[in-house]
């Protein structure tokens, strides 16, 4: 593999690179950390690119730092909190992500959830206490009372 991030493929048995700045700043947009540290060991790199590679560097870093940030709120965040609250958000829906939620992810949960969190799914399916302007769609509550006849 060629460790030149520039490089754009074979054309008759030569390697071609991306050559013009413009050309180079905007495949940089889109690069990796190890591809920008290998565009800056490059002969010959415009100014530009360069000051566009170490901005994407900035920018790389930044994500991490807040990926980092948001890994560590999820270590402190209230499991049965994100349960009833997938719950209740897919409750309501009617894509094939609600359908496979309801139909494959929570029932195969469902011997894993606590007491509290059943007790509290199935208080919301038998109290039927639906807002009007948000109906359970009929596919869902036949998923739903099926979920039903898991726990009785």
């Amino acid at each position: 593999m060629n460790k030149n991030p520039f490089y754009s493929g074979t054309y008759n048995g030569h390697d071609t690179f991306t050559v013009t700045a413009s050309d180079r700043q905007e495949r940089v947009k889109t690069f990796t950390l190890k591809q920008c540290l290998d565009a800056l060991e490059l002969s010959g790199l415009q100014k530009t690119v360069e000051t566009a590679i170490k901005r994407r560097m900035r920018a790389l870093a930044a994500e991490q730092d807040h990926l980092r940030d948001y890994s560590a709120a999820l270590k402190h965040m209230d499991l049965p909190c994100l349960v009833l609250g997938a719950w209740r958000y897919w409750m309501y829906r009617t894509t094939i992500s609600s359908y496979a939620f309801l139909k494959y992810e929570l029932p195969a949960a469902w011997p894993h959830l606590p007491e509290n969190i059943r007790t509290v799914i199935v208080r919301d399916i038998q109290s039927n206490t639906v807002p009007e302007h948000c109906p359970v769609p009929a596919e869902n509550i036949q998923l739903l009372e099926a979920i039903l006849m898991m726990e009785a």
